[in-house]
């Protein structure tokens, strides 16, 4: 009887947990969201009159002790520059280095470095250009260990580059604590009001963090004021093994010395910044070198970007084409976590069946999937012991995949695809993009390749393994290899925390291996350095940047996180990707009972506007056609902005304002933008509206198409927004600029992206004729909409395409319908119109 009721109860306090938890998220929401929430640390962020934010930094050197700081404004100091060395466990510091914590929490400081030698050389030729650079040479006591620190600037630009040096290596490294770096440089007092903190933890899909105290970030860190003069700070290279943080100082005599919550928000607390190397790291190899970067910059979205920008000039890997790769240019079914196939089929039938039923539906429901992706439940992978017991077993079930172990092999279960992945390919008649995890400690390529082995699985160090991995995934059919559980590898392997070049070898052999057989990537569960790594690897497409999609949960709990993780994907240069979506909100009595969408037109609004991939995962029958339509042109190809969309800068500014979130499209000399705004916290919202001027956009005038409600207002930088008040509610305004006096083109409106770069293009101005290209398939309708203030005199379409067109002049609306006919899949537009004739 008893064995029949402790799993009864275990079952009702899961459902219990299960019901409340959305209400609980609600509450944690509001910790996620690194935007502005009002503290202290507003306080000693204003500026004070007169305190502005130079263009240039300046860097003044020291050479009779090696210290160095920089100006970069009046009151605007990085102070008392120094360093950290540790060798076997002791640390060893120069100027503010002697301010880190120490005692267990900190480091033991055995002493000071020995100064050798400061020389400098001018016209020293690096990536970004010819600089000045000072160099030291530093000396542990009473060891041959050398370390070399050098400073480059380059006149006029407005960043300064660090790096550091290990001729003959350190042994005994570690400081035990992953984020507190076992050595650092550069490290200085931060003197100034640039005190806000935006950074990227080290933590799966690299969620944003606004407060450094005591850790660091594998990431970049944005320092700024209330005016948004931004200081961005972060690595160069290295990325998997670089840290960037703030330490608090040492707290007076008598205090508690872990009571150090408001050093940022205390103006007479002087925090330092660092740039380091991890702290698990055991060992620095004889020529090691690692380099750092600090920017002057305005704004965040800004100062991100240009960061990024100069390391895409040194790493020589431009941002990716979306279009270049079937998985981020193109409309795709998934069965990851979330979707309606993750560890399940149809009732009585395998996976091959299951999807190759699907695939007639998307055809009789006319959606153009373009390619497939396959979950872990493909793959042989071999049990958690924990979950083979109870009472984990008997909720085994309920978690599916989080319940199974690693890899065995990354091939496919013949239960589910009997004659193999190819042959299933060739009868769907679609690629495939494929999950993969860790190997598990018992992983038959143990026996095949050279592997390091832990508890936790098998980490192959051979380039070879990677080479017949991806040479394998091309045979069976896929294109595009998604490599999940990266930050949980990490974790759980000690290889790739304790050596340091262990995580860089990983990320590169599977990156440079998927290159060479024309393959794509997407990184999933990253942690910030594996976003770095990116910009080494052109085959790294995109990257998650939200968890797994659970439709119950509300919407703040997660968006949030992904539109501030997509500026860290937009600075590297690749495409950050949402997880698969509900496109529609069933009944609760059909076989998801609870698990429903609310808001699937608001997902899919947000999934394409994120510009990586779109990937609806409805049991197909439930697939709304429409609503996935869209997303993308009649042949599957997703209508994107030209960046991801982001927080607004507004966001970071003091306000009581919803969430405001924006991208654009840039044709000619012409920006579309296209603006979400949403009340996540209806009571904070005290100031429900905005203008363009508030936005960043203070020379534009045009119109501000709203896109739920169809209509067209015409807008000045000073005219005011209404936003939304009520919990979720949203609206979706697109901006589109006057092209000649009283004209303004929004596009194609039953699209999302109406201006998508590769739908309309060529716009151009002859005289009072408007002329624009717009891709138009056979058996494809869109709408284009105009705002025009005189009736046309004549509207031309390409012979082999069709055209109606009607005209409000009461609301100057200028409807044009047009139906593809055959032939080119571009319609060329002509519209006339003559100032001298009447608008009606």
């Amino acid at each position: 009887m008893l064995a029949f009721i402790i799993p009864l109860i275990i079952a009702g306090v899961f459902f219990l947990l299960y019901i409340l938890a959305p209400i609980v998220w609600k509450v944690l929401a509001k910790k996620l969201n690194a935007t502005y929430e009002p503290g202290d640390d507003v306080l000693v962020a204003e500026p004070r009159p007169g305190q502005d934010q130079d263009d240039t930094p300046y860097v003044l050197v020291n050479d009779d002790d090696g210290s160095y700081s920089i100006s970069f404004g009046n009151g605007r100091n990085l102070a008392e520059g120094g360093l950290v060395v540790t060798e076997n466990g002791k640390s060893f510091t120069a100027g503010c280095g002697s301010d880190i914590p120490c005692g267990e929490q900190g480091y033991i400081i055995e002493g000071s470095l020995e100064l050798l030698s400061t020389d400098r050389e001018d016209g020293v030729i690096t990536k970004l250009g010819s600089a000045s650079l000072n160099r030291a040479t530093w000396k542990i006591p009473g060891t041959g260990t050398k370390v070399i620190t050098s400073i480059l600037s380059l006149k006029g630009a407005p960043f300064v580059q660090f790096i550091i040096e290990f001729p003959s290596g350190v042994e005994g490294t570690s400081t035990g604590r992953r984020d507190h770096p076992c050595c650092i440089f550069p490290a200085f007092k931060l003197d100034a009001p640039n005190r806000r903190v935006f950074g990227f933890k080290v933590q799966v899909f690299a969620p944003p963090i606004k407060d450094l105290a005591n850790t660091s970030t594998q990431g970049p860190v944005v320092l700024y004021d209330n005016q948004l003069n931004s200081l961005v700070f972060g690595p160069m290279d290295r990325f998997m093994v670089g840290r960037t943080g703030l330490f608090q100082p040492n707290q007076e005599e008598g205090m508690d010395d872990k009571d150090t919550s408001n050093v940022m928000h205390d103006v007479s607390k002087t925090p330092v910044l660092f740039h380091g190397i991890e702290g698990q790291v055991k060992e620095i190899p004889a020529g090691y070198q690692q380099s750092s970067i600090l920017m002057l910059s305005t704004g965040i979205n800004q100062a991100l970007v240009d960061w990024g920008e100069l390391l895409q000039q040194v790493h020589g890997v431009p941002p990716r084409d979306p279009l270049d790769d079937v998985a981020t240019a193109t409309l795709g079914y998934w069965t990851d976590n979330g979707a309606y196939y993750y560890y399940r089929t149809e009732k009585g039938v395998n996976y091959e069946e299951t999807l190759l039923e699907a695939k007639n539906t998307f055809d009789k429901k006319d959606i153009p999937f373009r390619y497939l992706q396959l979950d872990s439940w493909w793959y042989k992978k071999l049990p958690k012991k924990s979950w083979t017991k109870p009472p984990k077993k008997w909720f085994a079930p309920l978690v599916k995949g989080l319940a199974k172990g690693g890899a065995d092999t990354w091939t496919p279960k013949e239960e589910h695809f009997p004659n193999g992945l190819r042959q299933f390919k060739d009868k769907l008649g679609l690629p495939l993009a494929a999950h993969a995890r860790w190997f598990a400690p018992d992983s038959s390529y143990a026996n095949d390749y050279q592997v390091y082995k832990c508890d936790f699985g098998i980490l192959p160090i051979e380039k070879r393994f990677w080479d017949d991995i991806m040479a394998s995934a091309k045979e069976m059919g896929i294109f595009h290899y998604e490599q999940d559980w990266i930050t949980t590898m990490f974790n759980g392997i000690p290889l790739l925390r304790e050596n340091i070049n262990a995580g860089e070898n990983l990320l590169t052999w599977m990156g440079e291996a998927a290159a060479s057989h024309g393959l794509t990537i997407q990184y999933c569960m990253a942690p910030p350095g594996a976003f770095l790594q990116a910009l080494k690897l052109p085959a790294v497409t995109n990257a998650r940047t939200g968890g797994d999609y659970w439709a119950r949960a509300p919407k703040e709990f997660y968006i949030t996180d992904i539109t501030q993780a997509n500026m860290l994907c937009w600075a590297i240069g690749i495409w950050p990707s949402y997880d698969v979506f509900y496109s529609k909100t069933t009944s609760i009595f059909t076989h998801q009972f609870l698990y429903r969408e609310k808001y699937p037109r608001f997902m899919a609004l947000l999934s394409v506007l994120g510009g990586g991939l779109v990937c609806p995962g409805d049991r197909p029958k439930y697939l709304d056609a429409n609503l996935i339509g869209r997303t993308c042109s009649h042949d599957g190809e997703l209508l994107k902005p030209d960046r991801p969309i982001t927080p607004n800068d507004l966001m970071f500014r003091i306000h009581q304002k919803p969430y405001i979130m924006d991208t654009w499209t840039v044709i000619g000399d012409w920006t579309w933008r296209y603006v979400v705004s949403v009340s996540f916290w209806p009571r904070k919202v005290k100031d429900a509206s905005v203008t363009l001027a508030q936005m960043g956009y203070c020379d534009q005038e045009g119109i501000l198409y709203d896109f739920q409600a169809g209509t067209m207002q015409p807008v000045k930088p000073s005219t005011g927004i209404s936003l939304p008040k009520r919990y979720m509610n949203y609206r979706y305004l697109i901006f589109a600029p006057y092209l000649i006096d009283g004209v303004a083109l929004v596009g194609c409106i039953n699209k999302f992206i109406p201006m998508a770069r590769n739908l309309v293009s060529d716009v151009s101005l002859d005289g009072e004729k408007l002329m624009f290209s717009i891709k138009l398939l056979p058996g494809e309708s869109l709408d284009i909409l105009l705002h025009a203030k005189m009736r046309p005199i004549k509207i031309l379409v390409s012979s082999e395409n069709f055209t109606n067109w009607k005209y409000d002049a009461s609301l100057s609306r200028l409807e044009l319908h047009l139906d593809g006919r055959g032939g080119s899949e571009k319609g060329l537009v002509e519209i006339h119109w003559d100032s001298r004739a009447p608008a009606t």
